[in-house]
């Protein structure tokens, strides 16, 4: 089942709030199908063009529709889109009309590629880490930490 979940961050400093829409990764992966001219990165810019995070949504990946809403409709413009899920990670901050402009982020698999994707929320900054796949093994059995349970991106404020 697709799901998305937007989280709102509210810098006191600044007196601003920033939004991150994020989603498993389903539907760029199906759009990826249709498409050999686009990556990742052009396909979730066209996800904002079309503002509607799962457009093949009942067709080609699993959901249902909605009676008297679409939960999928992007109404208000994030500061950062990402997509889990995917082969690597890529970014890009694109520019819109009326000065606004959007992180871009695809992020694969924790379990997949030990790989953790730090964003700096004030300036969009983008830092891959990646862990050795044996010592974190060797850690989480230690402590008892479920290694599949890991996040695979962490937001800061510097």
């Amino acid at each position: 089942m697709f799901t998305t979940k937007t989280l709102q961050f509210t810098d006191k400093r600044k007196k601003s709030t920033q939004q991150v829409r994020s989603s498993k990764g389903e539907c760029l992966s199906d759009l990826k199908r249709f498409t050999k001219r686009l990556d990742g990165i052009a396909l979730l810019s066209k996800i904002l063009d079309w503002q509607h995070l799962a457009p093949t949504i009942p067709d080609t990946v699993d959901g249902f529709p909605f009676v008297n809403r679409d939960p999928f409709i992007i109404e208000s413009f994030p500061h950062i889109l990402f997509a889990a899920n995917q082969p690597e990670v890529s970014h890009a901050v694109v520019e819109y009309e009326g000065n606004r402009r959007t992180l871009l982020l695809s992020i694969p698999s924790f379990t997949k590629t030990f790989s953790m994707v730090l964003v700096n929320l004030r300036n969009l900054e983008v830092v891959e880490h990646n862990f050795s796949k044996d010592k974190l093994l060797c850690d989480f059995e230690m402590c008892g930490t479920s290694f599949e349970k890991l996040s695979t991106i962490s937001l800061m404020v510097k």
